[in-house]
């Protein structure tokens, strides 16, 4: 079907306004000099909405997210319509060829499940495709005088955007596969999972104010915040680890933006403290990645394990043969003891001492036998 149905034209509506609310809070939040937003989050968000639809509606929803940014900046900001376009086609870029990427490398709709995906997603999507992005934009800011450092520009839009796909992108990506396995029980789930995002607010808050108060704020933030994300991320997984890490970027970048973040201070420039926040919640995010996946791989080889221990039971206990488990630890320990006291060999000692031997097999102890061996010693009595 070449143009889409009604259902998908109010999906695509749907999406693109979540894309004009991403990209107007977007804007709001920007750092106090280069003006570009601390965390592009329009960016992650179309990255995770292609993954997530058919091929067919690409160009679609890529059409109609254009249109719409076109329309909002027109109308909202100052900029020449040729920069506007500049920025719209590198954040297209990136969003685009980050979508082919995760698609291709990353899992897809099924999301992050090795640790080889989570490592191509932190390769490819957040530090090589933003890298263009970031330097179609910080050669259109020098290109206009807007700024008369290319490498700082191009620094900002690149620790925005990548910061942006790493927090957005797999949470969306993540909540979607999610959704289709959705059950009664997951409740408790979703409300253990609130608490911990309340409780890193809640701290985030409170570094916010130690650091205006004592400068001591950075130490509390990472002290409690990180924690409380790996808690996070051992308890419900991949998920877990996608909205803590989340709620700690949104309540410290949106703070900081209004100047009340847990980095800023008056003893160092804001765009050195919105490099370190940037810097710390990256490190976060990626550390709730890998513990995330290393839990999650620990419980699936667990599961294994079980399923193949049972397989084995049920072929022990079913073998129309005798099957004994025995255990000659015992035996073993006491041959040990022995073999230090007596002299010559330990074979010429048993020979001579045969009443050893019925010791030895005395110490031999039963583990389990299988069906057929009750079988028959019932039979016998």
């Amino acid at each position: 079907m070449l143009f889409p149905n009604f259902n998908e034209v109010l999906r695509i509506a749907l999406l693109t306004l979540g894309h004009l609310a991403l990209a107007y809070w977007a804007l709001t939040l920007v750092t106090p000099q280069e003006g570009i937003s601390l965390m592009w989050l329009p960016d992650g968000y179309l990255l995770a909405c292609l993954v997530i639809l058919p091929w067919r509606l690409w160009p679609w929803l890529l059409l109609s997210v254009s249109l719409a940014v076109l329309t909002m900046e027109l109308y909202t900001t100052a900029r020449p319509i040729a920069m506007i376009a500049s920025f719209m086609l590198a954040n297209l870029i990136e969003s685009v060829f980050g979508a082919l990427l995760y698609k291709r490398f990353c899992g897809g709709i099924q999301g992050l499940q090795t640790f080889r995906q989570l490592s191509l997603f932190l390769l490819l999507c957040v530090a090589i495709v933003p890298a263009f992005s970031a330097s179609i934009g910080a050669f259109t800011v020098y290109s206009y005088g807007l700024s008369q450092d290319f490498w700082e520009v191009y620094r900002a839009w690149h620790s925005s955007a990548s910061l942006g796909i790493l927090f957005v992108a797999p949470l969306i990506v993540e909540t979607a596969h999610r959704l289709t396995l959705w059950r009664r029980h997951h409740i408790r789930y979703v409300y253990h999972l609130l608490v911990a995002c309340a409780a890193i607010v809640a701290v985030v808050i409170l570094a916010s104010f130690m650091n205006i108060a004592s400068g001591v704020g950075n130490g509390a933030l990472v002290y409690f915040s990180l924690p409380l994300i790996c808690w996070s991320a051992i308890k419900f997984g991949l998920l877990g680890a996608a909205y803590s890490s989340g709620v700690l970027v949104v309540v410290s970048v949106q703070l900081t933006a209004i100047g009340f973040g847990p980095y800023s201070s008056a003893e160092i420039s804001p765009s050195y403290a919105v490099f370190q926040l940037q810097t710390y919640l990256g490190t976060a995010i990626i550390s709730a990645f890998f513990i995330a996946l290393s839990i999650e791989h620990y419980k699936k080889v667990a599961q294994q394990l079980k399923v193949t221990s049972l397989g084995y039971q049920s072929l022990f206990d079913s073998s129309p043969i005798s099957l004994w488990e025995e255990d000659f630890s015992a035996v073993r320990r006491y041959l040990i003891e022995k073999t230090e006291q007596i002299d010559g060999t330990l074979s010429e000692w048993l020979r001579e001492n045969p009443d050893e031997v019925r010791r030895c097999a005395e110490l031999v102890r039963i583990n389990r036998v299988n069906r057929r061996t009750l079988n028959m010693f019932r039979a016998e009595t």
